[in-house]
């Protein structure tokens, strides 16, 4: 008798489905109709399909009474239940249904599911997460650009967003330090010439970064939005054995400069607002952000930011972006190398056949109480992303950045002459889309620079080749 009822109750849920469906009247069912499991979940499938929505829920329900882990029946359940707006009801189904699914796709609608059940709950931040599983089970290339969609969407409705990125990148120039052993200086006499220190010298080593960020939406309309963000980045650096080994003082052998000095904490909270007049381009953009940075665990700097800019996207075949910007530096080692910067900057993107091409123009105003505080400059920049993925699975990217900066008079020029400084940086990045887990995917960046100074201090090169990870969504 145990054994019959679940069957006899399966009877009477196809019975029900039929008739509610209006494909069998239920005054013609005289006689239970007898469908077997396979039956009742192809039935129940095409009954969501067609929309009958409480039939399909009716007729899982029996399923699950015969077997409370049929897949196909707690498939139908999830999307049953959001069908009818009962998120919670749903994220239930959708997570037995991943506990008892094997086969990778099973997976994937199990996963999309809850994702979608969760954000009916407002947990969005968890349904990112399953978005992102069910990012990593897509069978195919058209269903990972629904669930990018589909994140997409989801972090719109988000009014907080966490985001996360690191890179290990190793270089033979980790300081920035200079090619050069010897240069000139005004500050002993004319012509004197002496050692650059070491530890201002290209040193090679390791460099490491690590950072996050929140940014929590305050308030948004049809044509504004307010963001508040919170972000945090530390940079850390490792010489190598070498490097530490001529860094040691001959008579002390205690190291001049180590790692740990150079590593740099930096904690930024940034006020961002934009907006739009009747729904219209452009896009007006402001912010403000103070941020504290320490070096080697020492207060460092405090300094202000003032941004303001315009977004508009349809000039021509592309879109450009302006903006003006101001910040105040406050050094707290050493207030003699405060600064105030004022700079100008615009960027013209231009779609193509082959990928999206961007190119940028600025300019910088620093003034300063020293010498190396107060300069102009003239930035300049064109970056190429190659539109589709080479060999179905690599994103490749390309970057030249060229500034030409002028400094006053400098002591370290006889007669206090200008200081110039001519800087062209290229960089080469793959996108390693194939490797990609959870929605992050690995990005190689391989980067080049070099600096031309009439002061041997600031004339120097630097190659490093940084690995790093980049969210897909």
């Amino acid at each position: 008798m145990t054994r019959g009822r679940p069957l006899r109750r399966l009877a009477r849920a196809g019975a029900l489905a039929l008739a509610l469906s209006g494909a069998l009247p239920l005054a013609a069912t005289s006689e239970p109709m007898r469908l077997a499991p396979e039956e009742a979940r192809a039935y129940a499938t095409n009954l969501l399909r067609q929309g009958q929505i409480s039939a399909a829920r009716a007729l899982a329900l029996v399923l699950l009474e015969a077997d409370p882990e049929d897949l196909s029946a707690l498939l139908v359940l999830t999307d049953a239940e959001l069908a009818l707006g009962n998120p919670k009801a749903a994220a239930s189904a959708a997570r037995r249904a991943w506990a008892v699914a094997d086969a990778p796709k099973e997976r994937f609608l199990a996963a999309m599911g809850r994702a979608t059940a969760l954000a009916g709950q407002e947990r969005y931040l968890a349904a990112q997460l399953w978005l992102r599983r069910a990012s990593d089970l897509a069978p195919s290339p058209a269903l990972e650009r629904i669930v990018a969609r589909r994140f997409k969407a989801v972090s719109a409705q988000n009014p907080l967003r966490l985001s996360f990125s690191g890179s290990i990148t190793p270089s033979d120039n980790v300081n920035g330090g200079s090619s050069e052993t010897t240069m000139t200086s005004a500050f002993f006499g004319p012509n004197f010439v002496g050692i650059i220190p070491q530890a201002s010298q290209a040193l090679a080593g390791w460099k490491f970064t690590a950072a996050a960020q929140a940014d929590r939406r305050l308030s948004r309309g049809p044509n504004h939005q307010t963001t508040l963000t919170l972000r945090t980045e530390v940079t850390r650096l490792r010489f190598s054995d070498e490097v530490r080994e001529a860094l040691r003082d001959v008579d002390t052998d205690l190291p001049t400069l180590t790692s740990s000095e150079l590593g740099t904490t930096n904690v930024e909270l940034r006020l961002s607002h934009q907006w739009r007049i009747d729904g219209r381009a452009p896009v007006w953009r402001s912010s403000l952000a103070l941020s504290h940075s320490w070096l080697g665990g020492d207060d460092h700097a405090d300094t202000l930011f003032a941004t303001f800019g315009v977004y508009l996207p349809e000039i021509g075949p592309g879109s450009l972006n302006l903006s003006l910007s101001a910040q105040a530096r406050s050094r707290l080692d050493n207030d003699d190398y405060s600064a105030a910067i004022y700079s100008a900057h615009a960027s013209y993107g231009l779609p193509m056949d082959s990928g999206r091409l961007t190119l940028s123009l600025g300019t910088r105003e620093a003034f300063g109480r020293v010498d190396t505080q107060d300069y102009s400059s003239v930035l300049a920049g064109v970056h190429f992303d190659l539109g589709k993925p080479v060999f179905d699975s690599v994103k490749l990217g390309l970057g030249l950045d060229l500034e030409d900066r002028l400094y006053d008079a400098s002591n370290h020029v006889p007669g206090r002459g200008p200081m110039s400084i001519q800087s062209v940086g290229l960089s080469a990045d793959a996108t390693l889309t194939g490797l990609s887990f959870l929605g992050f995917a690995p990005v190689v960046t391989l980067s080049h620079e070099r600096n031309w100074s009439n002061v041997p201090l600031y004339t120097n090169t630097q190659t490093s080749f940084s690995l790093g990870v980049r969210s897909q969504f």
